[in-house]
């Protein structure tokens, strides 16, 4: 955590410096964001605890994202309201031998996450072409674990998470190389990824 604050606050102090010219965005600028983000945690978790599962073989971990997309309406000249919604999947499939059936069966355990967040956000930097901010988010979250096989003594079943809710504390900063056109990446704790980074458009 100590570690988070202090990167927060050198690129909060990086941002600032950014240039003394005319700010990039303004009051009325539209902001639409696509971003794919990193790591996706839970793929890393089911890796570790079943690529040396005791019994169980050919281990295959997958996954999406986490990949969403933001947009942002400038209320003031540095002050912005929008929303951002995003979904991650992370599954793991293997096979267990059965010595009571003398068969193999398969087995799938998979995770889904989708976040609808409406987010604040505070523009600071007097740049021409880069956009630093941070702000945070809330909303709702779903989160649900599947588990199938072809088992006929396994029950497969779903299950909900149990909050359903989504937070984010974030910063970030946008780097237009066209009037219409930029590149972004943000640093942030809850609702989706640590790092995300992708395509930025200004209207």
């Amino acid at each position: 955590m100590k570690t988070m604050k202090l990167l927060f606050l050198g690129l909060a102090f990086v941002f600032t410096g950014l240039g003394l010219q005319a700010q990039v965005v303004q009051k009325g600028t539209l902001l639409i964001d696509g971003y794919f983000g990193f790591p996706n945690l839970y793929k890393s978790i089911l890796k570790s605890d079943y690529a040396d599962g005791s019994g169980v073989s050919n281990v295959k971990v997958g996954g999406l994202g986490p990949i969403g997309g933001r947009i942002e309406y400038l209320i003031a000249d540095k002050v912005g309201i929008g929303v951002d919604v995003n979904y991650t999947s992370t599954s793991v499939t293997f096979t267990e031998f059965s010595s009571s059936a003398n068969t193999i069966y398969n087995y799938e355990i998979a995770r889904s996450v989708f976040r609808f967040m409406p987010r604040f956000s505070f523009h600071f930097g007097n740049s021409e072409s880069f956009d630093g901010y941070a702000g945070v988010g809330s909303g709702y979250r779903n989160a649900k674990w599947t588990f199938d096989s072809n088992d006929p003594f396994y029950s497969g079943e779903s299950i909900s998470g149990i909050i359903p809710v989504a937070f984010r504390a974030f910063v970030g900063g946008r780097y237009f190389f066209s009037d219409l056109l930029g590149l972004h990446m943000e640093f942030g704790l809850g609702g989706g990824a640590l790092i995300q980074g992708g395509l930025s458009v200004k209207l």
